[in-house]
């Protein structure tokens, strides 16, 4: 069965499973994804790397509709993808991404990647606030947000996961993907010759631990690196952060 139609499978399981309110207001929309190039994603020697941010506010690249089925749904994402990846987009999440995107497969000129990009909180709503309250989140959004990222993990079976999601989501990756442990990563000055910020051998210290840290995910042994940072639209230097995650992937 192809990657598409198992998420689909999944996503009619658990829209059934759950009852989401439909109409507007106060109506709650899930976030599904759609695997734009199947045949890749599926080929043992690419490298998958999974992107997660914190809560969907794209409603003018992706709005679910509940007259469509799940996959007219699902398709929407191709858009959504297309958009944060595009060469327009320099600022906010699509700059943290492509950043991350460009320099990795810079580093393995000889590996294949493929990326997705997901989001921690699983449902949304529309309005000038598309953020789903704090109720609804514990009373609905915590186990759709769980049951529907551990599904797609099944599915996808990334080998890398970057968490954009800064450390005030730690909670919430807690509730998904149970006892998870942080590690601080060491800070190296750099010196830019090549645009690379390559790291040289001395270290300034260690990283504090909400800035970044590397993510053990006991659940998931499958997946070979794990990271936390800063979303990409939180108003800080990023760069120190995602160059070094860069340089603590060994492929």
């Amino acid at each position: 069965m192809n990657m598409n139609k198992q998420l689909q499978d999944l996503y009619e399981e658990l829209l059934s499973k759950y009852t989401l309110p439909t109409q507007e207001p106060p109506a709650a929309f899930p976030f599904l994804l759609y695997i734009d190039d199947e045949e890749a994603f599926e080929d043992k020697d690419v490298v998958k790397v999974m992107f997660f941010g914190q809560e969907f506010s794209g409603k003018d690249w992706y709005h679910y509709d509940y007259r469509k089925s799940v996959c007219d749904n699902m398709e929407l994402y191709q858009t959504f993808f297309k958009s944060i990846t595009g060469s327009k987009n320099k600022r906010g999440l699509g700059n943290g991404m492509n950043i991350l995107i460009e320099r990795i497969s810079k580093k393995f000129p000889n590996k294949s990647f493929r990326f997705v990009w997901n989001d921690i909180v699983k449902l949304y709503k529309t309005g000038e606030d598309d953020i789903i309250s704090p109720q609804y989140y514990n009373t609905v959004g915590k186990e759709f947000a769980k049951d529907i990222i551990r599904g797609e993990l099944d599915i996808i079976k990334p080998d890398i996961i970057i968490f954009l999601s800064g450390p005030t989501y730690d909670d919430k990756l807690q509730d998904i993907f149970g006892d998870i442990l942080f590690e601080t990563l060491p800070d190296y000055k750099r010196e830019d010759k090549t645009g690379d910020w390559e790291r040289r051998d001395e270290k300034w210290g260690d990283f504090p631990e909400k800035a970044l840290a590397k993510v053990h995910l006991s659940d998931f042994p499958d997946v070979r690196f794990a990271f936390r940072s800063y979303h990409p639209a939180a108003h800080k230097n990023h760069y120190p952060y995602y160059f070094t995650i860069r340089d603590e992937i060994n492929l």
